[in-house]
């Protein structure tokens, strides 16, 4: 005979989740944030070193003046910016 207890851990999974997602996304975009970017980045540099044929590229764009406007009371203009340049750039991605 065997004894057991069951229970339903799924809001605790959720909520785990949830905190992992938070931690590498902005809050206000949900856009990834630089801790996800730097860890993506060292993966994938790890990645080419074991892959001789392994190709990647990092396109940096920078935004004139995008640090004037998150400085700006109130740092949705400066995010909003970032936000709207990301979907017109990479549309898949922001879906």
């Amino acid at each position: 005979m065997y004894a057991g207890i069951l229970k339903d851990i799924t809001e605790l999974k959720e909520a785990q989740e949830k905190l992992v997602h938070d931690a590498f996304h902005d809050p206000l975009t949900n856009l990834p944030n630089r801790a996800l970017f730097l860890d993506r980045l060292e993966r994938t540099v790890a990645r080419a070193k074991r892959h001789k044929d392994y190709k990647f590229a990092v396109l940096f764009i920078d935004i004139d003046r995008f640090q004037d406007r998150e400085r700006q009371p109130g740092t949705s203009r400066g995010r909003r910016t970032h936000h709207s340049v990301f979907k017109a750039h990479f549309p898949l991605a922001a879906a």
